[in-house]
């Protein structure tokens, strides 16, 4: 790795020995590499080494080191686990390391520190490892400059060699050697086996010809750790050339190099090690990789990362072979001029149309346009038409004979006549370009553009005729990387020229743009490109054409790839593909996979009639349910801990383990600090615990403290700290053995600068809290905490805490405030806690028990998390009560109905559905009296046993507990049934007060679903919880689910529910399909009594579940656009539903509390419908009225940190007995009617 210069280098792994035998027919290559510095792990796939495919997206982003990660090197080991190592830094005397199973969930990141022990090591980069299945064990080589290793005294360089060391699971590991000395400096080594023979394939780095750096070198052995023999010439000589990378596939050797310089990939080809081809032009190598690794995987395999990797690409849209399409809307159809392909040399004759009234059923309308027949001045190379339209004609331009024609036509589909009887264009007035690809574009002012041109692009203003131009206009608008096929389209004030780069029968072969201010430029490239690529067996993707589809602001690109199957340059098909922006105008990539869908649209919007809706404020209603609108909590995708629960230090009390996660233990996240010659060490001891439900802390040695010896924590992916604000820090000590010094703690900045100190004091001989409030001098997210002794000895330490004292309501052992908020600014009316599949538990000794949660914190029992972390239980049932009252929701607690989950254990089994146990019988009751106390625990007297718990707590009132729920999403076994009828028995018996929840399974149909509800009928169970994630589709074919339900029967809880689009995200579209679902909720609410969306929260880069309702991380917090829809329903709730008809999506409901009527509306329709409210009985009400509305792209999504989000808007409309509002496209609008003088 150079680290003088930014560079992009790929390392291809070969595995050395049979790990896994993958048919080779049933195999694929996965390439890792990282972007920019060092983001994250980055990946793509080929079937063939030589043709990749991205995978977008950041897959893994660097906390170990430095906080880099380049050069990601992957190896499979003997029991298919994949290690990954890396580049942590530039300086680190280590590199990182993390582990998956799937190579998408990976465990934590270690740091190695593999040469820490050499003073003078300057770096430790590319590392590689490799499986030697003769001595069973691992080899990981890196390259490290140390000067003192040299023979000579400063030497010129650096003193670059390759190291390794040897590892059977990646924690201890051998001293390191050296792996080879070639006598000069040398970085980036690869190994690859041939025949019997090892050969280390590197990049030479001093010693090179004047303005050369970097040369490729080779050596061999017959042992992977040498000795090595210099190969007798480079195998790469005087071209700047690095990062090789050697790999073996059908019989001959590719070898990737990367020109730094040019910023470009180059791969070369041999089948004998001393001949080598240049093949570059014969590969597709992924734009902005840097160095990585390549390995070997099974289809399966791949398909865990990107399901869509292998998938079979759309049909083209147009029978036969058609190129270069141009796609434009016209009156109420959509209509596709392409080139007639199939031909050797591009030598079609003649035109033809075709048209379509919903972008997937296409008509041929024939020929529009015969060259021999129509022409007087061409008859051959009929290429890359377009039409536009102005003064009610249309007008066709077109390539013949390397010339730009022009014709003009009635109607769209012509047909049409050439009224110049020459060329408008001709090639032999332009010198270094073909006058071929005409594109004209006519902006909002009537004024039209032609550009044409390959090789170069040209550019006009035509006259008002459309049929010519002054030549002295004519100006080069030629973009960088400019080849052919240029277009014009403008949206919102900005335009966009886009372009194919390369020919047409390249790899590389590509669609880039540019924007600009002004039709005729200058344009300036977009950072991010190309925008449309070859993609797998989609090959030669490009001359494209977009179109916007009226009244919307939804777009569609139409272009060529090579026919599948057999295609190639002169064989080509048309496509098409959604085109989308992002919020800052840039264009998305898009994705050749995906295919457009029937799609109608109107050519004017005030086509649409206005929709007539009639409403009597005067009828009594139905009653329904005021509590229909609440959340449910789960701590899953960290949601508690590292979430809501404020609590910034991880892992404080040292309880971490393997079994919450393959790769931790009681220290994971702690490190030992040492500095300035202070030395020590730290283990994890439980010999002598603070409390036996905590049994784990750590102890802390010191051995010399003449500088700082302590433990330091980072908190949660980051420790967030800020100027001014104060933090309450607390931990437990013990002084076991040695001098009693004063213990330290420190907040620090990522560059050692310190941000708050405190003096804690001397440690006791017994367990003794000491506590100090630090308030930081400076702002960071990346804070480091640490801990440290002064004395000489060993010192014990646990629940190490930091808090910031600005929580939720000012409350001790709080929750973060502006997440905390956001979920009160929801105004739910009830909260489901603690889960979810949280409680029944990843078996029954993993079961939530709610007494284990209360308490001083020190006391709580903590234990894994179902979702393969740790719960601190931190966040307890007191925290959840009072976060509710704080709130203003109701506690709807759920507790395990005696079995365990249905799929408890399966994650190592793979087993699933098989994992449910139930509570032995002989222990239900003492079980059962755990649920009756913790009602007792919520409503009971002060001074009753579980009341006098709560008001310890500080909350001598009752919670009011009104819900309990029983079970989760359990299987409807016997084993179940048995014990959820002893548990309700009992606490109706004891608590008839109570509303007991039932569970009919985790779908919307089906056997549990069906005999959960058997067992709630034959039981006459108050209310059950149904659940069900599907499809927005689905959402919108089940308008009256609950319509049908029989209202003498159990009433419904939907406890969790979302809309899932296909790629995980939260769309307005999912939105939109909610807030039309929740009109059906609130239309059946006499029955359905209670919803909450799920899950609730997620944090960015620690999800087990997507989509969530609220994205976090450390310092923001990120509202979906589901979640404004959610608020708007809360908000707008009310007591009695107003029966109405409307063929949209709508509910009207009265608040008796406030005397407001709610109307919400919901339009599906891509453009904006008037609606005309007739109200009878509008006696009283205001002449305004509050409107908020929710609407923008329909595939926007919020991310976290976008600037333009998809928000409600309020205003205030006038509103009477008769009113109108017009309702945006795509949108829910609240409108909220109130008495006058209110």
């Amino acid at each position: 790795m150079n680290r003088l210069h930014s560079i992009a280098i790929v390392r291809l792994f070969f595995c050395l020995t049979a790990l896994l035998m993958v048919d080779a027919s049933q195999a694929d290559w996965l390439f890792t590499s990282f972007r920019g510095s060092g983001d994250g792990l980055h990946l793509a796939y080929s079937n063939d080494a030589r043709n990749w495919t991205e995978i977008r997206g950041n897959r893994l982003k660097p906390e170990v080191g430095s906080k880099l990660m380049r050069d990601p090197h992957i190896v499979r080991g003997p029991d298919n686990t994949f290690h990954m190592v890396w580049t942590s830094g530039w300086g680190d005397k280590g590199i990182g390391y993390a582990s998956s199973q799937d190579l998408v969930n990976w465990s934590e990141q270690k740091f190695l520190p593999l040469m820490e022990h050499e003073s003078d090591c300057r770096t430790c980069w590319a590392p590689e490892a490799i499986y030697d299945a003769r001595n069973r064990q691992f080899i990981v080589m890196w390259s490290s400059d140390i000067p003192s290793a040299s023979p000579e005294e400063n030497p010129k360089g650096g003193y670059h060699r390759a190291y390794y060391v040897t590892t059977r699971d990646f924690e201890t590991f051998s001293k390191p050697k050296m792996l080879f000395d070639p006598g000069f400096n040398n970085i980036d080594t690869t190994m690859l086996k041939v025949g019997n023979k090892y050969r280390i394939v590197f990049k030479e780095t001093d010693d090179q010809p004047a303005g050369i750096w970097g040369r490729i070198c080779g050596a061999e052995a017959d042992s992977p750790t040498g000795p090595f023999k210099l190969l007798e010439k480079p195998i790469i000589a005087n071209e700047r050339v690095e990062g090789p990378a050697v790999v073996e596939v059908d019989g001959s050797t590719l070898l990737y190099v990367d020109y730094y310089a040019n910023g470009r990939y180059g791969c070369r080809e041999s089948s004998d090690w001393q001949n080598w081809r240049d093949v570059t032009r014969d590969c597709t190598i992924i734009d902005g990789q840097r160095h990585g690794s390549i390995i070997e995987v099974s289809h399966e395999e791949l398909a865990k990362i990107d399901p869509s990797a292998g998938a079979e690409p759309p049909q083209a849209v147009l029978t036969g072979v058609n190129a270069d399409p141009h796609i434009a809307f016209f009156g109420d159809r959509c209509y596709l001029y392409p080139t007639t392909d199939g031909t050797e040399g591009w030598r079609s004759t003649s035109f033809q149309c075709w048209s379509s009234d919903d972008l997937v059923n296409w008509k041929n309308e024939g020929v529009i346009l015969d060259l021999p027949r129509d022409l007087e001045w061409a008859d051959l190379h009929a290429w890359a038409p377009a039409c536009a339209t102005k003064n009610g004609k249309y007008y066709y331009y077109y390539s013949a004979d390397k010339n730009i024609g022009v014709a003009v036509a009635d109607r769209p589909e012509g047909p049409f006549r050439d009224p110049l009887g020459k060329p408008l264009v001709s090639s032999s007035d332009y010198s270094r370009m073909q006058a071929i690809d005409p594109m004209v574009f006519v902006d909002d002012d009537g004024q039209a553009y032609l550009f044409w041109g390959q090789g170069r692009c040209k550019a006009v203003p035509l006259n008002d005729d459309m049929i010519s131009f002054d030549p002295k206009e004519v100006r080069d608008i030629t973009p960088p990387g400019y080849n052919e096929g240029p277009f014009v389209h403008k949206r919102k004030g900005l335009y966009y020229l886009t372009w194919s780069e390369f020919d047409t029968r390249d790899p590389r072969y590509s669609v880039a743009y540019a924007t600009s201010s002004s039709p005729l430029g200058p344009y300036t490239k977009a950072k991010q490109n190309p925008i449309l690529k070859q993609k797998g067996i989609v090959k030669g993707a490009g001359h494209h054409s977009l179109a916007n589809i009226p009244g919307t602001d939804d777009w569609v690109i139409a272009y060529h790839r090579f026919r599948i199957p057999g295609g190639d340059g002169y064989h080509r098909e048309t496509c098409l593909s959604p085109l989308r922006f992002n919020d800052d105008g840039s264009i998305e990539p898009v994705d050749v996979y995906e295919a457009v869908k029937p799609t109608k649209w109107s050519a004017a919007e005030s086509a649409a009639p206005a929709t007539k809706v009639e409403i009597d404020l005067s009828q009594p209603g139905k009653e329904i349910s005021a509590d229909l609108f609440g959340i449910f909590f789960e701590d899953l995708n960290y949601a508690a801990d590292g979430g809501l629960y404020a609590e910034l230090v991880e892992n404080r009390s040292f309880e971490y383990s393997v079994s919450d996660n393959g790769s931790w233990n009681a220290l994971t996240n702690w490190r030992l600090l040492e500095r300035d010659g202070g030395k020590g060490h730290v283990v994890a001891e439980s010999n002598q615990p603070l409390h036996a439900n905590n049994p784990h802390y750590a102890v802390l040695g010191v051995i010399r403290n003449e500088g700082l010896v302590g433990i330091e924590n980072r908190g949660f992916q980051g420790l967030p700290i800020e100027k001014g604000k104060p933090y309450d820090f607390s931990l437990f000590a013990r002084q076991i053995a040695g001098s009693d010094g004063d213990l330290l703690v420190r907040l620090e900045a990522e560059d050692g600068a310190v941000l708050a100190e405190a003096n804690l004091g001397k440690p006791t001989s017994s367990w003794k809290q000491l506590q100090a409030t630090l308030t930081a001098e400076g702002s960071t997210d990346k804070a480091r905490l640490i801990v440290a002794s002064r004395g000489i000895g060993r010192v014990a330490l646990d629940m190490v805490s930091l808090f910031p004292q600005d929580t939720f309501k000012g409350r001790k052992n709080g929750l973060r405030k502006d997440l905390a908020q956001t979920i009160a600014d929801l105004k739910p009316k009830f909260v489901r806690f603690p889960g979810g599949c949280l409680v029944h538990g990843d078996g029954l000794d993993n079961m939530y028990r709610w007494q284990d949660t209360i308490g001083p914190v020190h006391e709580r029992k903590s234990q894994r998390n179902i979702w393969t972390y740790h719960q601190t239980f931190g966040l307890g049932y007191f925290e959840y009560f009072q976060f509710c009252e704080d709130i203003g929701a109701k506690p709807v607690p759920v507790v395990p109905a005696g079995v365990c989950c249905q799929n408890a254990g399966a994650r190592i089994t793979r087993k699933w559905g098989e994992g449910q146990r139930g509570i032995p019988l002989d222990d239900m009751p003492e079980y059962i009296q755990e649920v009756l106390n913790l009602i007792e625990y919520a409503n009971g007297p002060a001074d009753s046993p579980w009341g006098s718990k709560r008001a310890a707590a500080g909350h001598p009132e009752p919670f009011g507990l009104e819900y309990l729920g029983i079970g989760n999403e359990d299987a409807i076994t016997p084993e179940f049934e048995e014990r959820f009828r002893m548990i309700h028995r009992a606490v109706e018996a004891a608590h008839p007060e109570i509303t007991v929840i039932g569970t009919v399974g985790p779908f919307s149909d089906g056997e549990d679903f069906d005999k959960g509800w058997l067992i709630a009928n034959d039981m006459h169970l108050a209310m059950v919880d149904e659940h069900y994630y599907r499809t927005p589709e689905w959402f919108l074919e089940n308008l009256s689910r609950y319509d049908s339900y029989d209202r003498e029967k159990s009433a419904v809880y939907l406890g969790e529910y979302a809309a899932h689009e296909r790629d995980r995200r939260t769309t307005l579209r999912s939105a939109l399909a909610e807030a039309a679902y929740m009109t059906h909720l609130e239309r059946n609410g006499d029955i359905v009594r209670l919803s909450s969306y799920a899950p609730l929260l997620g944090k960015v880069g620690r999800t087990q579940w997507n989509p969530d309702l609220i994205y976090f991380d450390n310092q923001s917090v990120s509202p979906t656009i589901n979640y404004y829809v959610q608020q708007m329903f809360s908000a707008g709730s009310g007591d009695t539903y107003l029966a109405t008809e409307c063929e949209q999506p709508m509910s009207v409901v009265r608040d008796h509390a406030t005397g407001d009527v709610v109307i919400k509306l919901v339009n599906l329709e891509s453009t904006a419908r008037k609606f005309e409210f007739e109200l009878s009985g509008a006696a009283g009400l205001a002449s305004s009225a509050s409107c908020t509305t929710l609407t923008g792209p329909l595939m926007h999504d919020n991310k976290l940190g976008d600037t333009g989000r998809v928000e409600p808007v309020n205003s205030t409309i006038s509103v009477g007995p008769e009113f109108e509002y017009t309702a945006p496209g795509n949108s829910l609008t609240v409108i909220r009617l109130t008495p006058s003088g209110k």
